[in-house]
């Protein structure tokens, strides 16, 4: 019916149309969807956000005459569900348009679904093919594929950083390290994630606002380390948004303040004078966090690198050096043998400065 190549091209709209969500669909897949009948588009849709219809249902609606469905043809980057969630299954109103075939891009990883989707519209009748730039779409929900299957969150560490990887100066200055324009990009890096999180000390230093400020309606959630809750109830990061705290000091008094400002506090053990990771994710992964951005300071950047349970990295470099200051991992020290080392990296070039893009070698 379609040449391989027509059928590879209608899949890169979906996976185009499927970006547009990303950012607002939390634990939830980038999922997008085009409609064609007789070889003509009639319909296109994505998920748009957590909680809403599903990219299927998005196209289908958009059709006004439902007898143009019939017979029709589905493109859909990942496996209909077929389960009731926060919307209704999607293969029930596959079915009962009249669907003529589907084309999935790649099964979903979600038990609830994986196989199950695609034999509900084989049942009927439906006839289904799946395997379609799987590589491109899998990438693409690199964060869903973390979440369903391993049960925590995406982790992602963000660092600006001089030439020679600098992340401020000995007396913890780092205000602007690198210019507007890498500054715009880190922000949308932090948009696309569920959650920020930042030491203690950077928050002292510093006090931001992690706020974001690139898309539209993006609420993130912002995670505190801090074992000492040293953190001051003026600071910056309150006043937008919902702040999660990690602490290990009963501090009954300050406790009381925090709770009454609507803060989450999470209570747990020290290990080595930090917190366990693994126990920080879980904590995490129960609150439908699917992608944590780490962002600072350089004890917790590099806490996290020595605990194994970064995923991806982002350095953004301006042409700078700095000599004497502080590193982004200024406390791990490894010998030629057991350096961390990345894969699949990328350079994306800017007027003054280049990110560098990577996934850590497990």
């Amino acid at each position: 019916m379609f040449k391989k190549e027509e059928i590879e091209d209608y899949f890169r709209l979906a996976i185009k149309l499927a970006e547009k969500g990303r950012g607002y669909t939390l634990s939830n897949p980038l999922v997008g969807c085009v409609i064609v009948k007789d070889k003509k588009i009639i319909a296109t849709g994505y998920h748009q956000k957590y909680g809403g219809d599903h990219a299927e249902v998005v196209a289908i609606k958009k059709v006004k005459d439902k007898n143009l469905l019939k017979n029709s043809i589905l493109f859909v980057t990942l496996e209909p569900c077929c389960h009731y969630g926060k919307t209704p299954p999607c293969t029930d109103i596959i079915i009962e348009n009249k669907f003529k075939k589907v084309y999935v891009g790649i099964y979903d990883p979600n038990p609830l679904v994986y196989k199950k989707g695609v034999a509900t519209l084989r049942k009927k009748g439906i006839e289904v093919e799946v395997g379609f730039l799987e590589k491109e779409i899998k990438r693409q929900n690199e964060v869903y594929f973390k979440y369903i299957k391993e049960k925590r969150p995406f982790v992602i560490i963000k660092a600006a950083t001089t030439l020679d990887g600098k992340i401020a100066t000995l007396d913890y200055k780092s205000k602007w390290i690198t210019n507007e324009q890498l500054r715009k990009e880190g922000n949308k890096l932090r948009c696309y994630c569920d959650a920020i999180l930042c030491g203690i000390n950077t928050i002292i230093k510093d006090d931001p606002y992690l706020t974001c400020r690139v898309l539209k309606n993006k609420k993130i959630k912002k995670i505190i380390i801090d074992p000492n809750l040293k953190i001051d109830k003026k600071a910056k990061v309150f006043k937008e948004n919902s702040v999660i705290i990690f602490y290990h000091k009963k501090d009954n008094k300050k406790i009381k303040i925090l709770k009454d400002m609507g803060v989450e506090l999470i209570r747990l053990d020290l290990k080595d004078n930090f917190f366990d990771w693994k126990e920080i994710l879980k904590e995490l992964y129960k609150r439908n966090i699917a992608s944590l951005l780490i962002e600072g300071g350089a004890r917790t950047i590099s806490n996290a690198l020595k605990a194994k349970i970064v995923d991806k990295i982002y350095l953004f470099y301006a042409p700078k050096i700095m000599g004497k200051g502080l590193s982004f991992s200024e406390d791990l020290s490894y010998n030629l043998k057991n350096l961390i080392k990345l894969k699949e990296f990328k350079i994306h070039q800017f007027k003054e400065g280049f990110i560098l893009e990577g996934y850590l070698k497990k």
